[in-house]
């Protein structure tokens, strides 16, 4: 019985699935692979279009990130596009959270670049509250303030003279250059600090006296950079430097000098200044308004730098008294001084004593002396004028009546210059003093001066010393002394 049941049931199914035939089987296989790729196309479409879209969401948060670099005012402005563009268009879940978390990035460089910026604003800040305490801390014990250009003595010159060992730095710390105004203590201070040399202890305790006298301190050509940077602060009236080696650090000095109001008398003998240091004194001597007495002796002066201290004095109407002895002036360097002296009569007291002027420098500069009406103490002493010389030595003599005193010590003058400079002093009443020790005098003079003696009776101090007379000849010249108190012999 339930075997006629399971045919029946076979038999049921049989006509309701019929078997298919091979053409539908064709035809189903063909539909189902067109939904495959149909399928297929709509995944990379949709794969497509995300990656097209993240891409253009990083486009824009890099156009966002640098908009933000300019304007830092639309901090959210970033945000709200990348919500708007996460709304428009089919994103998967996938994309949203890469979204959310590239978003939260973004913001946390943001929030870092924002902290970034409010520290240094801070620093910022904190440094004008600091340097604004410092000026007022400053200003309590410092009631007068002045300028001052620290970029003057903030680098060093290239063309000092230094040795390998002592060369001045440019490299300078800003830290080092206070941005407050100084006194000139401080000033001094600070360019020894930036110069790289010790503060030389008694300038910085004399320096508020009116004369300051620092002679052989070894300050060299930095430590005169330091003084000159404050010099013109203080009130010192007299200024002795002399013997400290200052080479080119005259230059600093001359710029300096050629300001200062104050400063009436200046001596730099000795001081090696040379061409570097020695040049730029006629340039503070055009522009200086208050020197009147300058010793500029055994400085290795020369033409060249006497050409320029010649067209300075051209200019200068202040200075009394100039010392050039003891130098390597020339001939030439002889005639740009007469030269200068032709139309300057300020200057009342030269000496160019121990120079190397021959004859024709004496010649030439004497026949411009001639119209000079303003020196009255000249030497010449120690040069070479001879026979050639001397002739303009006595011409001069006797056309001018303003010199009081003239040295021709070792000038080489023979007994015929010496007796023509005795008939020249007998209508020239104004010459007091003449020197004419070390000549090449012998006792032939002696009666040129016996005549010179008895026809004047204005005192005069006659200096004839390093000569060798004869015991007959000097006993003659003691016996005219006293004859003639009034003349003063030094034999």
């Amino acid at each position: 019985m339930s075997e006629v049941v399971e045919e029946v049931v076979v038999e049921n199914q049989e006509v309701a699935n019929p078997p298919l035939d091979e053409n539908q089987k064709e035809l189903n296989e063909n539909e189902g692979n067109e939904e495959n790729e149909e399928n297929k196309e709509n995944k990379e479409n949709k794969e497509n279009e995300v990656i097209k879209e993240e891409n253009e969401v990083k486009k824009e948060e890099k156009d966002e990130a640098n908009k933000d670099d300019n304007k830092n005012d639309n901090d959210n402005e970033p945000e709200n596009k990348l919500q708007q563009k996460s709304k428009t268009g089919s994103v998967h879940g996938s994309k949203e959270n890469n979204l959310d978390e590239k978003k939260s990035l973004w913001n946390i460089d943001q929030f870092i670049q924002q902290g970034i910026e409010l520290n240094g604003n801070n620093k910022s800040e904190k440094n004008d509250d600091d340097k604004n305490q410092k000026t007022i801390d400053l200003d309590e014990f410092e009631t007068t303030t002045e300028e001052i250009d620290y970029e003057a003595i903030a680098f060093a010159d290239p063309d000092m003279d230094l040795s390998e060992d002592d060369e001045l730095s440019g490299d300078i710390d800003a830290s080092d250059v206070p941005t407050c105004e100084l006194n000139k203590l401080d000033v001094y201070k600070t360019a020894c600090k930036i110069i790289d040399v010790i503060p030389v202890s008694y300038y910085a305790d004399n320096m508020d006296k009116d004369e300051l006298i620092m002679r052989n301190h070894g300050l060299g050509p930095k430590g005169a950079k330091a003084i000159s940077e404050s010099l013109n602060k203080t009130h010192i009236q007299i200024l002795d430097l002399s013997g400290n080696w200052i080479d080119a650090g005259g230059k600093y000095l001359a710029h300096t000098i050629a300001d200062n109001c104050f400063l009436t008398e200046l001596n730099l003998s000795n001081n090696h200044l040379g061409n570097k240091g020695g040049e730029p004194m006629g340039y503070m001597l055009a522009q200086n308004t208050t020197l009147r007495i300058l010793n500029l002796s055994r400085n290795n002066l020369t033409n060249t730098e006497i050409k320029t201290i010649s067209e300075g004095l051209k200019e200068n109407n202040i200075l009394v008294s100039i010392d050039l002895s003891y130098n390597k002036i020339g001939d030439i360097g002889a005639l740009y001084l007469g030269k200068a002296l032709m139309s300057n009569d300020s200057i009342k007291v030269l000496n160019i004593g121990w120079n190397e002027i021959r004859m024709k420098g004496i010649s030439a500069f004497f026949q411009c002396m001639r119209s000079n009406q303003g020196i009255t103490d000249l030497s010449v002493n120690n040069n070479g004028a001879d026979d050639i010389g001397g002739t303009a030595i006595v011409q001069y003599i006797d056309s001018n009546r303003v010199i009081t005193r003239i040295n021709l010590k070792s000038c080489r003058l023979s007994d015929n210059i010496c007796s023509s400079l005795f008939r020249a002093l007998e209508t020239n009443n104004n010459i007091v003093e003449i020197i004419l020790d070390s000549n090449c005098f012998t006792d032939a003079i002696y009666q040129s001066l016996s005549n010179f003696c008895q026809k004047t009776s204005t005192p005069r101090t006659i200096h004839l010393e390093d000569i060798k007379f004869s015991e007959d000849i000097s006993k003659k010249i003691e016996q005219l002394k006293e004859e003639k108190p009034e003349f003063t012999f030094y034999l």
